[in-house]
């Protein structure tokens, strides 16, 4: 998502009151919702033009393809715009608005220098598990890589002790790659079970670690 395009966001508190309650609106971890709502862009004729937020939205989904799923995309650096715009936000006020979960661009050096990803935030800032965009990452790769796993038994066969047991050998063998893959640090099935209400169905509960992001050091000096 980009931000507002609205005209009340001169200044750096009307930033904070108008895209924050929006992110707060949201509240989703699946929603990631960017700032500033515009840059400016050197195009291929070398003519330098605005840009909306749409294009600052569309320059993270691009780092979000670019980097493995796993890794953090805090301090991501996008090369695509020559200069962001809007309202200079102290250091203070971008705690603000992040911690209303918006994820900020920055550009500490000027026009025509690096811009980079202050923060991998969603709009869900509960907890470290639904704020960072890459543990969200990572727990849709494994539920998809160990569905694609175990596709090969959906519609095949019937439910037996004996399925149970291919499912779950093939379970422990998806979460070993993914461990391998670096995606998780370790996983353990917690039960593999033919569904009560639905018994045409196997449900399997699954266990994983997921590497969490370095977003602060505290340093204790003692004399």
């Amino acid at each position: 998502y980009c931000c507002p395009e609205a005209n009340d966001v001169a200044t750096a508190s009307s930033v904070i009151s108008t895209v924050g309650a929006y992110a707060e609106e949201k509240q989703n971890e699946r929603i990631t919702l960017t700032y500033p709502n515009k840059a400016t862009r050197i195009f291929s004729d070398g003519i330098v033009r605005q840009v909306k937020g749409s294009f600052i939205a569309a320059a993270y989904a691009g780092i979000e393809a670019a980097m493995p799923v796993f890794n953090s995309k805090t301090r991501a650096v996008t090369t695509v715009f020559n200069e962001l715009l809007g309202p200079k936000l102290t250091r203070g006020q971008k705690n603000e608005l992040a911690a209303k979960g918006v994820l900020i661009f920055e550009q500490p050096d000027g026009a025509g220098e690096d811009i980079f990803c202050r923060h991998q935030l969603t709009t869900d800032m509960s907890s470290a598990d639904t704020r960072e965009n890459s543990i969200f990452g990572i727990k849709d790769f494994a539920s998809k890589y160990i569905r694609k796993s175990l596709d090969i038994y959906v519609g095949k066969y019937n439910i037996t002790a004996d399925l149970v047991t291919k499912i779950t050998g093939s379970t422990n063998s998806a979460i070993s790659e993914l461990i391998q893959m670096e995606y998780i640090l370790s996983g353990s099935i917690i039960s593999v079970s033919q569904d009560a209400l639905n018994p045409d169905s196997i449900i399997v509960e699954i266990l994983i670690d997921v590497p969490y992001p370095c977003n602060s050091i505290e340093i204790t000096i003692v004399l």
